[in-house]
């Protein structure tokens, strides 16, 4: 008993200690190109509105009990600004936008591992949060609603699929009516 004990102990010390030593490396993003420093600049300012309207606004707003907004996840890695960039905040815009519900299904959320790869080249280093959002601008651009299709699309591939098979079984049936019985059995 006294030995599992201090077995026991002996685990968890050791234990703790190499989980101390396991640290994960802390990589600095990439620095700008020549071309995200001239877009970034290129941002306009905002410049607040000369005339005040006057509204109550509240004191704070948390997005995350909203429909739109995800559901709180771990991120992997130094993927910090990616994740924040893509998945809650562009998902949040689009399933706003589209007023669809994150919560309900995957589908429903943005994966931010590729432009946060894409942009690291897959090594696990930080990234600008503005470069996600870039590459997401495009796709947005390019966003269809929904696409169409029609039933004769459906029936054209369950008739070709159904043609491939019969080719399949016909070309086995033809190449083992080819055969001689005596030759198959000699050869087992």
């Amino acid at each position: 008993m006294k030995v599992t004990k201090y077995i026991m102990i002996f685990s968890l010390i050791a234990g703790y200690s190499l989980a101390q030593a396991q640290q994960r490396p802390i990589y600095k993003a990439k620095p700008l190109s020549p071309e995200d420093i001239s877009r970034k600049q290129h941002i306009p300012e905002w410049q607040p509105p000369t005339t005040r309207v006057v509204r109550d606004l509240p004191a704070g707003v948390n997005n995350s009990t909203l429909k739109y907004f995800p559901s709180v996840f771990n991120q992997l890695g130094n993927s910090c600004s990616q994740a924040s960039g893509v998945r809650y905040a562009f998902t949040y815009e689009v399933n706003r936008m589209l007023d669809r519900d994150a919560k309900a299904s995957t589908e429903n959320v943005f994966s931010y591992h590729f432009t946060w790869n894409y942009l690291n080249n897959g090594i696990d280093e930080g990234s600008h949060p503005e470069l996600g959002y870039d590459m997401m601008k495009h796709w947005l651009e390019n966003y269809i609603k929904q696409t169409p299709i029609e039933w004769w699309l459906y029936a054209v591939i369950f008739i070709g699929m159904g043609f491939v098979i019969f080719l399949s079984i016909i070309w086995r049936v033809w190449k083992a009516a080819q055969q001689n019985p005596a030759e198959v059995l000699k050869g087992e």
